[in-house]
């Protein structure tokens, strides 16, 4: 599955769009986005990347493929909805949500959703915020080095304006 990009529509962003009067959400200074070592260009194929077993990449995929075009219900939809659905999805395929409360949903430590928009982490709809929770904090995510080394259920984060600001907007069909 790839979402195809609408150069009509409004541009992608990487905060929530709600709630609208509350300051922008990614207010930690994270540090730089350098790849790792083990990302450097043209070392290592996408077969050499290992799957973590303790997720179900099939479940996953399974879960992008049901609901990319009809949201799932059970969960409510942001205006820039991709990190939202990409959350949806690792949350289906075993991803475990941290505790959190109103205190910490701004913190990029912190993925959570919950019945309301207030009580919900910026991680769970904030590309910004996913991408450092998923990288840095959780460590559950590497970054690659090559859009070739995309396997099932990975999910593909771009700097659209070259501005060190990662927009999630594809859940490829990957690992």
């Amino acid at each position: 599955m790839r979402a195809e990009v609408d150069p009509s529509g409004p541009a992608p962003t990487t905060q929530l769009t709600e709630p609208i009067n509350e300051a922008a959400p990614d207010s930690e200074d994270e540090g730089g986005k350098e790849p790792s070592a083990h990302t450097t260009p043209g070392s290592g194929s996408a077969h050499e990347i290992k799957a973590d077993a303790s997720y179900n990449y099939g479940k996953m995929a399974a879960y992008a493929d049901k609901h990319w075009k009809k949201s799932n219900s059970s969960y409510r939809v942001y205006g820039n909805d991709c990190t939202n659905f990409i959350s949806q999805a690792m949350r289906a395929g075993g991803w475990k949500m941290t505790s959190g409360s109103f205190s910490s949903r701004k913190s990029n430590k912190k993925w959570f959703y919950a019945s309301k928009t207030w009580t919900t982490s910026y991680t769970w709809a904030g590309a910004e915020n996913w991408y450092w929770f998923a990288v840095k904090h959780s460590k559950r995510t590497k970054p690659l080095n090559n859009v070739w080394k995309l396997l099932k259920a990975d999910v593909l984060q771009a700097d659209w304006k070259k501005d060190g600001t990662h927009t999630a907007h594809d859940l490829h069909q990957g690992r």
